[in-house]
């Protein structure tokens, strides 16, 4: 996102900030997935920030996908 639409420039840039801040300094809304042999774990890319961490083995196949609305 580069600006918000209807917004002063230093407005849009001022709440993409807040916004940007809040999603990445928010941790007690964050959810960790122990992935174990018929885990499924499903979000809503529409409203939610997904980011993966390395931190698994490379022998565990995992698998996404990503469904239109």
């Amino acid at each position: 996102t580069r600006r918000i639409v209807g917004f002063k420039d230093e407005e849009s840039e001022y709440l993409l900030k807040f916004l940007y801040d809040h999603i990445s300094k928010g941790a007690d809304f964050h959810v960790r997935a122990n992935y174990a042999p018929g885990t499924l774990v499903l979000w809503d890319n529409r409203v939610t920030v997904h980011s993966a961490t390395q931190d698994f083995s490379n022998a565990s196949r995992r698998h996404a996908t990503s469904a239109k609305p």
